[in-house]
């Protein structure tokens, strides 16, 4: 008898357990009404404050200070960091100091001076620069072949890659760091 009376006690109970679970879920809408505009009168004059983002414009001539591109933009290589462009500066190659030598070509034009006996290094010297994009401020890095075929920066613009022709003609791939200008 103490079997029919557990069997049927764990029969109720699971009716009952299985009862709370027949139940339908209730719906309700509820519905979310827009609060109206009411004007607002802004804060007097004295307690207006407004945050000015400065615009910097980088000065990409120095990257270019001869006229070697068209434009300097193109020798914008990318972002080093947050602040810092990475570009390749432009120099004759004997120019003191990156001294523009067209101007003095110029003015020796304008007063009727020949300077075609003068025999000039017309090549230039190529070097990778960081520049600080707020200030302009230029830093070397390392040098670039001035026979480089292709240069390309790291997505992280720690590491710049390029080819370029070695001596004996044949293609060569060196790669520097952008961060201590160490070849590796």
């Amino acid at each position: 008898m103490n079997r029919k009376y557990s069997a049927v006690s764990a029969l109720l109970a699971a009716l009952l357990i299985c009862s709370g679970c027949s139940v339908l879920p209730r719906q309700k809408t509820v519905e979310l009404k827009r609060p109206l505009a009411t004007a607002t009168s802004g804060p007097a004059d004295n307690q207006m404050s407004f945050e000015i983002e400065k615009i910097y414009t980088p000065q990409l001539g120095k990257l270019d200070s001869v006229g070697y591109s068209s434009t300097p933009r193109n020798l914008v290589l990318g972002w080093s960091d947050r602040d810092t462009l990475l570009g390749i500066q432009v120099l004759e190659r004997n120019s003191p100091a990156g001294e523009d030598l067209s101007a003095l070509k110029q003015e020796a034009d304008r007063l009727g001076v020949d300077l075609s006996g003068i025999k000039t290094d017309s090549s230039y010297e190529l070097s990778l620069v960081s520049m600080d994009y707020r200030y302009s401020f230029l830093e070397t890095i390392c040098s670039i072949p001035e026979n480089y075929m292709f240069l390309s920066v790291s997505h992280d613009g720690t590491m710049l890659a390029m080819t370029f022709y070695n001596d004996a003609g044949f293609p060569t791939l060196q790669v520097c760091s952008t961060v201590t200008g160490e070849l590796l």
